[in-house]
């Protein structure tokens, strides 16, 4: 390099200019996706809590298997249970079983009820 040129770039990098703005805009736009995930997160908690206060009655034993009272005798079908318009919208149903008598019959209550 001659001497004018040095004195141009005083003894800088000449893409020392792009590189600081690169670096500004790179820590704005880490700042802004921070600011993005928190709120975020903050939404999900409080839908999630929500959803929590209705199951504060509900007792989990096992998280893969729901145990229904009081489905009408209408119903009583497992294969009619499984499809999309029943249990098969809230995700995969590997098994339906719906309560029964000792001998095969489905157990009913007073008030044309089963357990499924």
């Amino acid at each position: 390099m001659d001497m004018t040129e040095k004195d141009a770039t005083e003894g800088c990098c000449p893409a020392k200019e792009t590189i600081v703005g690169t670096a500004a805009s790179c820590e704005r736009l880490v700042l802004e996706m921070n600011v993005e995930k928190k709120l975020k997160s903050h939404k999900g908690k409080s839908k999630s809590s929500e959803g929590r206060k209705q199951l504060a009655s509900v007792r989990v034993i096992q998280w893969n298997l729901v145990y229904v009272v009081g489905l009408p005798l209408s119903l009583a079908e497992e294969d009619l249970l499984q499809r999309r318009e029943y249990f098969g919208q809230y995700g995969k149903v590997l098994k339906v079983s719906i309560s029964r008598t000792t001998a095969g019959a489905i157990q009913h209550f007073a008030n044309s009820t089963c357990s499924v």
